[in-house]
């Protein structure tokens, strides 16, 4: 068995709970990326003019978004056509169901019918899975045309929309096809969270707790007394995410060293989402998979048991699950592990939390990873 260190990489400087909650507007830049980030409350209004200084020679956009933002939608397309852009509306499916060959060969063609060129740019409004579908639509369309996100969901706002990872899935695995495709532009507003259901809310913040654990100590803190969704608490927990995010794909922006940390929970996560055939919501996986990843790392002496401790406490404070549905085939979740996307040499790798960044696991029986889920294949 192998074990890589993933050391946490300089990150950009955060701001305190109570310096956020001042002022709740944030703009920063990824330069590795070419990404510029814009959070602030009220800001999709602002998306015509931004998008007009950051693409000066745009002159079409494509809004691509689901039945679920009708609203934000509306919102951008009315921006975009205030700064004088000629806009088109693509609507794809709601959820996982976006993220197929077949839905994103729909968006080729709307965007042929549209005659959006080479210099014209494709804007995702939506959650985690339509910005992966938009982008990878965007990535491969005239071999490559800006993107813009403008994240509507927690899960979006502090993972999807920041990185340039764009795929779909393929056979019933999570992000068999992708590539690198980083936006010019994210756009966050916090404000279009207002109108989430209460479970979105939760289990986007397992992806918030994520990165708390890999690089933000008071994060973590507020996420363990549960129930941090208030107003401009939420914003600024969803800032310190994007924050520890950028300084990993800053330093990593290809994915081939310290930016796995990022993967934390994700081998566990996605295992379970295709298992479960999707049923499953993301940020549920993924809370399931930071217990059992820091679970696993405890096993292996690489995770101290009071950060075990602090993951198991905030994910129950926050509501989500600790274990797999219990209707889950334990001998599904295996198969699904088997066939992750970022096995090594066959064999699938973990990443583990170490308190000071992270530790790729490779090598590690697939079964002895299953049973720090909790559950044991027969």
């Amino acid at each position: 068995m192998k074990q890589v260190p993933l050391p946490a990489p300089p990150l950009p400087q955060g701001r305190s709970l109570s310096e956020g909650l001042r002022a709740p507007e944030l703009r920063f830049r990824v330069d590795e990326l070419g990404t510029e980030v814009v959070i602030a409350p009220r800001s999709l209004v602002q998306v015509g003019p931004r998008l007009r200084s950051a693409l000066p020679h745009a002159a079409a956009a494509a809004v691509l978004a689901d039945a679920n933002v009708r609203d934000p939608a509306d919102r951008v397309v009315g921006a975009l056509e205030a700064a004088g852009f000629r806009v088109t509306r693509l609507d794809l499916p709601a959820g996982e169901r976006a993220k197929t060959l077949e839905a994103v060969k729909d968006v080729w063609h709307g965007l042929l019918d549209a005659d959006i060129g080479r210099s014209d740019v494709v804007i995702a409004v939506g959650g985690g899975a339509l910005l992966d579908a938009a982008g990878f639509a965007a990535a491969t369309f005239r071999r490559g045309i800006a993107l813009v996100n403008v994240p509507t969901t927690v899960l979006a706002m502090a993972d999807a929309a920041l990185g340039g990872k764009v795929a779909v899935d393929l056979a019933g695995a999570k992000n068999q096809v992708g590539a690198f495709h980083p936006a010019t532009l994210v756009i966050v507003d916090p404000e279009t969270l207002a109108s989430l259901p209460s479970e979105e809310i939760r289990a986007g913040l397992a992806e918030v707790l994520k990165a708390a654990v890999l690089g933000s100590p008071e994060a973590l803190a507020v996420l363990e007394e549960g129930d941090p969704w208030g107003g401009s608490a939420l914003a600024w927990l969803i800032e310190e995410a994007l924050r520890v995010k950028a300084g990993y794909v800053a330093a990593d922006p290809h994915d081939h060293g310290a930016r796995q940390a990022l993967n934390l929970g994700h081998t566990f996560g996605h295992a379970l989402e295709s298992a479960s055939g999707f049923s499953l919501r993301h940020g549920e996986a993924v809370a399931v998979g930071l217990v059992a990843a820091a679970r696993l790392g405890q096993d292996l002496g690489l995770t101290p048991p009071d950060l075990t401790d602090r993951i198991v406490r905030s994910v129950e404070g926050l509501g989500l699950p600790l274990a797999p549905p219990p209707e889950l085939d334990p001998a599904r979740i295996l198969e699904a592990i088997a066939a992750d996307k970022k096995r090594r040499a066959g064999r699938a790798v973990f990443v583990v939390p170490t308190g000071a960044g992270a530790v790729l696991v490779e090598g590690l029986e697939p079964q002895r990873a299953v049973e720090a889920l909790g559950v044991v294949v027969r």
